[in-house]
């Protein structure tokens, strides 16, 4: 099964990185792949998800979350046409006030038989451009929590 992984250091603190990743409906907003979420169901630091994306193709599919624990949220499918299997999760290690060493990783198996080029768009080629997004907008939230204690 295809797998990638990432690894970057953020200049911000591991809470806004993991308050960034957690809330679901405002990835859209930075995430340009990413055309609509909803959360179907949340339940304490679990919740059901439903994903819009748009890369290359239109497709949409469902994950359970769990975000229970201050440095790993880990997710399964739940459904979805495009997927038989697409699981992984994000890593936060504190590096320092300011500094958090961030790990995205990821594992899918396509249902059927999809064009490699689709694959690798998919699975990796988008993660160093995803990575960026995520980056930018903790950055900004961080500047905007520390305008608004200011």
């Amino acid at each position: 099964m295809p797998q990638a992984s990432i690894t970057q250091i953020f200049n911000v603190d591991r809470d806004t990185i993991f308050d960034v990743i957690t809330n679901f409906e405002e990835i859209p907003l930075f995430e340009p792949a990413v055309t609509k979420i909803k959360v179907i169901e949340k339940k304490g630091q679990k919740a059901k998800v439903l994903f819009y994306m748009k890369i290359m193709i239109h497709f949409k599919f469902s994950v359970y979350v769990d975000f229970s624990q201050e440095d790993y949220i880990h997710w399964e499918l739940e459904e979805g046409k495009l997927f038989k299997k697409n699981s992984g999760h994000w890593k936060l290690k504190t590096l320092g006030p300011q500094k958090t060493e961030v790990t995205y990783s990821n594992e899918v198996e396509i249902n059927g038989m999809a064009p490699k080029f689709l694959i690798k768009k998919l699975i990796g080629q988008r993660l160093p451009e995803m990575m960026e997004n995520y980056k930018k907008q903790c950055k900004q939230r961080s500047q905007n929590n520390i305008l608004s204690v200011s």
